[in-house]
């Protein structure tokens, strides 16, 4: 998992699992926030979801089984609008 966040501060405050994924991607946001905003990009740079999410005991569930197998990119920006890149593998 390589994360591209520039915030070192906030690397280790977001986590991104399972990785490689089958079905459901696990966002876990350990911080007081309970808002973000999610998007997966693929690599040609279309978005293939864009969402507003609630985080529920600071995780939220992703279902990706209708994404294609591939690589992708994870956007997490959080309500201070600091920005984490995640790169995804769909198996």
């Amino acid at each position: 998992l390589h994360n591209l966040d520039i915030s070192e501060d906030k690397v280790s405050t977001i986590n991104v699992y399972p990785n490689p994924v089958t079905n459901v991607l696990t966002i876990s946001l350990e911080s007081i926030e309970n808002h973000a905003n999610i998007e997966i990009i693929d690599l040609t740079g279309k978005t293939v979801l864009n969402q507003n999410i609630e985080l529920i005991n600071n995780h939220f569930n992703i279902n990706v089984e209708h994404l294609e197998k591939g690589m992708y990119l994870l956007k997490v920006t959080s309500n201070d609008n600091e920005i984490s890149i995640f790169n995804i593998v769909k198996q």
